[in-house]
């Protein structure tokens, strides 16, 4: 996979920024303040006995999370395999539909995280 050269990532980040507003429905100037209020949110909604019972694996509750259509991400599948082949080119074709999903959801969270090193 493609995922981890420079310019996908800054596709990824792009669109994390694209898609995460303040409350105000304000966009953020860079990539890295998107992401933080996109984990800030993310915790706030999942941090709590009952999320962390039904799933405990952190990135398993973010694709939750996300699959709750939080801010502007794509949340059809046929939307997110398009961001996938954008970002991939020809290696996102490979990605059924079923993996699309998880892929789509994957890539935004370690993106997230590394902008919050």
């Amino acid at each position: 996979m493609r995922s981890t050269k420079k310019e996908v990532v800054n596709k990824i980040r792009q669109h994390i920024k694209d898609c995460v507003y303040s409350c105000e429905g304000e966009e953020f100037e860079t990539a890295k303040e998107a992401a933080a209020v996109l984990k800030k949110e993310f915790e706030r909604v999942t941090n709590n006995q009952v999320s962390i019972s039904h799933r405990p694996n952190i990135k398993e509750r973010f694709q939750y999370y996300m699959e709750g259509i939080p801010f502007h991400f794509e949340y059809a599948t046929h939307e997110q395999a398009e961001k996938i082949r954008e970002w991939l080119g020809d290696d996102g074709k490979k990605y059924t539909s079923v993996k699309i999903g998880d892929m789509y959801y994957s890539l935004i969270y370690r993106e997230m995280n590394a902008l919050l090193r």
